[in-house]
Formats: structure tokens, sequence, C-alpha cells
């Protein structure tokens, strides 16, 4: 276990703080920690494909040890009390910190861009649903039973802070400490102790079902259009003439008929007489297509 020198005065100072940059890294290192949050794996699975060239090495990077992602990448304090900085905020922060890092800031940059940018607004929506809990233990029972309530075996007591864990460590704070709830680990405490400056500790969040703004998405409207996209879907459910689907989708014999023209140029369907009608099929290709784009879920 870990144990910091904590008298009343620094539990005084307990604030919490969220950090895009740390669910960023986090998220990416597949640790055990991630690897059991059900929140983490959702956003992960869409999130992995997304991940641009530029980054590849720095993934790599943090992936080296499967056990801690670099020390470097912990998520500097871009301010006391209670903060939601920006990810620029931090990357600011973090190349104030550690000059010399230009090519990794990109590539964090492009990476939190291509994978995390488009979830964070209901990611940060679940971190402050555990802080607004957090503030009512503290309101009730004061910073101790707050403190304490982060993790089962975490306690506060005879002015120290007990950290349970595999490690023996003990350390002196000053100046409080920050907590930093993470949506991405899995009832898990990850403190991060810095000589001469102030402790963070990062602890798990109660696991909640999300849907990866990504997966809202309606990638196949994207690639083809939503006209198409709809018309595809539905000749998935069955196939049919242009006036059926004309009838199925609510639009006119016309705008039907383009689509399926669009559609069959496309490779997408295959067009076949059967008495006086065409009836409109899907190729393999298009069922491959749906089912690399999937209809998007609903919020």
């Amino acid at each position: 276990m870990t144990t910091i020198s904590y008298p009343t005065v620094d539990l005084a100072q307990t604030r919490f703080a969220l950090s895009p940059l740390g669910h960023l890294v986090h998220g990416v290192h597949d640790s055990a920690c991630s690897r059991d949050s059900s929140l983490r794996r959702a956003w992960w699975h869409t999130a992995r494909r997304n991940v641009p060239a530029a980054a590849h090495d720095l993934v790599a990077r943090i992936n080296a040890d499967p056990s801690d992602p670099p020390a470097f990448l912990a998520p500097p304090l871009a301010g006391y009390g209670y903060t939601e900085p920006t990810f620029d905020t931090e990357l600011q922060a973090l190349e104030a910190a550690s000059p010399g890092l230009n090519g990794t800031v990109d590539a964090l940059r492009k990476l939190y861009d291509a994978c995390l940018a488009d979830d964070w607004a209901q990611i940060s929506r679940e971190l402050h649903a555990d802080l607004g809990g957090r503030a009512a233990t503290l309101l009730a029972q004061g910073p101790a039973a707050a403190l304490a309530g982060l993790h089962d075996g975490l306690a506060w007591k005879d002015g120290q802070l007990i950290i349970p864990g595999p490690d023996t460590l003990e350390f002196d704070a000053t100046g409080g400490l920050v907590a930093m709830p993470c949506a991405f680990g899995q009832a898990r405490l990850h403190p991060i102790l810095t000589p001469g400056q102030v402790p963070i500790l990062i602890y798990s969040i109660a696991p909640t079902p999300m849907r990866p703004a990504s997966a809202l998405r309606d990638t196949l409207s994207s690639l083809i259009g939503p006209g198409r996209a709809r018309s595809l879907r539905e000749l998935a459910k069955s196939p049919a003439s242009t006036s059926q689907l004309a009838h199925r989708l609510n639009v006119s014999v016309p705008a039907a008929s383009m689509s399926a023209a669009a559609l069959r140029d496309s490779g997408l369907i295959q067009s076949v007489r059967d008495g006086k009608k065409v009836i409109h099929h899907l190729t393999p290709a298009a069922a491959a297509l749906l089912a690399a784009n999937p209809a998007p879920a609903t919020r």
C-alpha cells in the first residue's frame, strides 16, 4: 500500500479536476485496468480504427509498458481548484513542463482530434455526474468521507492517506491533493506522486453504458449519401421494385429510380427483371458495406 503524509490542513485542500489528456492516454493504454472497463472497451472498439498514421508511433510508446504509460504523459495540473481544462490547455502545460516534446505534442493533438474529441462531451457528463455525488457526500459528511469514498480500502487516518495497492511507498504531501475521476478504468486507483508537486490520485468512476459519438454518426450516409444509404438499407430488408422502394421510403418514384440507378452503377445492387417488374437485389459488395457501416445508434 501507499501511505501519504496528509495532515488535516492538507485534507482541507483536497480538490477535483478533469483531464481530457489523461483520458486519451489511459484509453489508448491497453492495460488490465483499461481492458476491464466496459466504457473504455466501447470507446476503443471504434476509436482504434481512427488512429491516424502520424500517431502510430505514439500509441506504441504509450503501450511499451503494459502496467504504466510513460510518466511524462501524466496529466499536468493546468490550474488549482476544481477545474476542467481544455485539451489545448493541457497540451500547453505539458509542453511547458517538458520542453522538446513538439513531435509528441503534435501526435497527441492528431490522436485526440481523431479518436476522443467527438466523445469528450459525453464522457465529461459522466464525470460530472460522479462529481455531483462526491459533492453531496462532502456536504453531508465532510472531506474525509468524500475522499475515502473514492475507492474501497482508501482511508484517511491519523494524518495519513492510506492507498491500497501492491506497492509499498511513503510520500509527504504538501498543498493538498487533486483527485481526478476516470471513466476509462475499472475499480482502480492510480496515484501520481512527484516530489515537490501536489499529488494526483486518479480513481475510477462507477461504470455506465456509453455509446461513443462516433457510433452515433451514419458513416454509410457519409460514404454514399443519405438517400442512397436509406435505399440500400431498405433493400437489405427485402428486394423491391422501384415503385415498391419509393412507397417504403415515402419518396417519389423518380427519386427512388435515381437512387437505384446510382447504386446499380456502383455495383451495390443488381436489378433483375421479374415479369413486368424489375426487382433490385443487394450484391455481396453491398452486404459487406452494410456490415462495416451499421445504422447509427439512437442517443
